[in-house]
């Protein structure tokens, strides 16, 4: 297998007549299986066209694209098509949630089945990866991104997916439903163009259970008819809505509440002159939101698409970690929010471990959970 690999890609190589390949995309092409064709034809439509950055574009999704997976299967399309049913019904409330929960599970068919997990990268087409970069090429150079390196824009507009949802292709869908909104000569910074957006995504119903019967990611289509969801769901739904038009928009995480139980999951706009400021899809609008919690927060993460050197499962090497710092699309963006006063500190470990890592936790009722991540001082023996 590996020498299956290896010839293509030196194939890869001289067709393209690219740098050497990155390990990032050499570990797609190694889980693609049967798919490698489908990526390389990607790669090999923009060498045909001569669109040197539209290509670079291509090679930042595949080398960032191993690892990403979505759930399917029975279970989840029977989920999927009873929640669409139910969005489409009019406005839900929390005292209707527990009924609705217990309908679902009452006609379920597969709900005991396992969903099926399947990787991006024996899954997407050329085709779809394509109309991705495509269409997310133009709505680049709109007033509220200039501000954007190229770099910049791969992270923060390019890529074709949010979180753990099955792949669609939502970016025309969310674009006629929401730029037209942006026409006014006035709208000049992002900062702008997200709050012109997030005031029609308040109109939408905002209902919070504490949590979904099943734990898989929403659609981009059924986001669009909303009724009820997690803070993710509408994270989420704001990513769609603002990444069609441009508007360069991402999700951070608390990874759980300092005096609290549970995390939360919002949305962050990357402003025109280079500063972030989160808000709360369809909820609350650009520094109205977490300032409420600003003595609740031990740590605020970026999740990003590409994968980040500076995370712990980047550098924790054969070390077993927390399930939450396993994610190497993780970004401490805790500095960006000088309300939570966060500070280095030295914090004495006893006893003797091989560890490399040490952890900071707060209370749960039942355990203690990991919200940061320090190297261990080891002693020189």
């Amino acid at each position: 297998m590996k020498g299956v690999i290896l010839i293509l890609l030196c194939m890869l190589v001289a067709s393209c007549r690219m740098r050497p390949v990155s390990s990032g995309l050499e570990e797609t092409l190694s889980q693609a299986g049967s798919n490698r064709d489908e990526l390389f034809r990607v790669l090999a439509h923009y060498e045909k066209e001569g669109d040197s950055l539209k290509l670079r574009a291509a090679q930042f999704l595949l080398e960032n694209m191993a690892g990403k997976a979505y759930a399917t299967g029975r279970v989840v399309d029977e989920y999927c098509a009873f929640m669409d049913s139910v969005f489409r019904t009019g406005h839900k409330s929390e005292e209707e949630l527990p009924s609705i929960y217990e309908q679902y599970e009452k006609q379920a068919r597969y709900l005991k089945e396992e969903p099926v997990i399947a990787l991006d990268a024996r899954t997407l087409t050329a085709d779809y990866l394509i109309r991705n970069i495509d269409e997310a090429f133009a709505v680049w150079d709109r007033p509220w991104n200039r501000h954007l390196s190229f770099n910049e824009f791969c992270e923060w507009i390019l890529p074709y997916r949010v979180s753990g949802e099955v792949p669609e292709e939502w970016r025309t869908l969310y674009r006629e439903r929401f730029e037209p909104l942006l026409q006014s000569d006035t709208i000049r910074t992002a900062r702008q163009a997200c709050t012109v957006i997030n005031n029609e995504l308040i109109k939408y119903s905002i209902c919070i259970p504490e949590k979904s019967v099943l734990p898989v990611t929403l659609p981009p289509h059924l986001l669009m008819n909303i009724k009820f969801g997690l803070c993710g769901d509408y994270a989420n739904l704001a990513m769609f809505a603002m990444r069609a038009a441009g508007i360069p928009v991402g999700i951070e995480i608390v990874p759980y509440w300092g005096r609290g139980n549970g995390r939360h999951t919002f949305n962050v706009v990357y402003d025109s002159d280079s500063t972030f400021h989160d808000f709360s899809g369809a909820e609350q609008n650009p520094d109205e939101h977490l300032i409420r919690f600003r003595h609740e927060m031990p740590k605020v993460y970026r999740q990003t698409f590409g994968k980040q050197p500076s995370s712990l499962a980047m550098q924790c090497g054969d070390e077993d970690i927390p399930d939450f710092f396993k994610n190497p699309c993780l970004e401490d963006v805790t500095g960006n929010y000088p309300f939570i006063e966060a500070r280095d500190i030295t914090v004495p470990v006893e006893g003797h471990s091989d560890r490399k890592f040490a952890y900071l936790c707060v209370y749960h009722p039942t355990q203690w959970i990991p919200v940061a991540w320090g190297r261990r001082m080891l002693p020189i023996s």
